[in-house]
């Protein structure tokens, strides 16, 4: 029991001091809120000195009539099933093949594909039993498209200007099916 008296005169430890927040941390936030404050007051300044918004000057969009006339419309040249036999097997393909013009031109170029209808769909249908098998799988039938513009241009001919009158050749179907079952 000796041990208890000498125990309880001993003093208890002390509680632990809170860490005071630093000058250094202080003058930090102060230092940092002055320069915000100094920035926000820039960009006032010069929003005053700028002034308000300016007004707004419109212009006039009406369409101009040239770019009118030089926009490009497609026309329908012919839509038939046309046979190739270069495969030692009959196929049929379904095709439809369209003309970008210029709208200036739109309406010659209607009234020479129906007077010449018959004609055109014989050209393509020729150049379509003639064309090698691997022309008419070409993913953008490239060779179909430029033998079909060359001939068309030979038959449709030029603007005044001198310009061919057909600008592309669009063809959207050319599906092979077997004709000979």
């Amino acid at each position: 029991m000796a041990d208890k008296p000498a125990a309880e005169s001993a003093p208890a430890p002390a509680p632990e001091a809170k860490p005071k927040a630093s000058k250094g941390t202080l003058k930090t936030a102060i230092m940092l809120v002055a320069v915000l404050a100094l920035e926000g007051g820039t960009i006032g300044l010069t929003m005053m000195m700028v002034g308000g918004p300016r007004e707004v000057q419109g212009v006039s969009l009406e369409a101009d009539e040239q770019a009118n006339q030089n926009k490009l419309v497609e026309v329908l040249v012919v839509k038939d099933k046309f046979e190739n036999l270069k495969t030692g097997r009959q196929f049929l393909y379904d095709t439809e093949v369209y003309i970008t013009v210029r709208q200036r031109d739109e309406t010659t170029v209607s009234d020479a594909l129906k007077s010449q209808k018959a004609q055109i769909s014989m050209a393509v249908g020729t150049i379509i039993r003639q064309s090698e098998p691997a022309y008419l799988q070409e993913s953008t039938y490239a060779t179909l498209r430029r033998q079909i513009k060359s001939k068309l241009d030979d038959m449709l001919g030029n603007d005044p200007s001198g310009e061919p009158v057909v600008q592309d050749v669009l063809v959207t179907r050319c599906i092979p099916f077997r004709g000979d079952f």
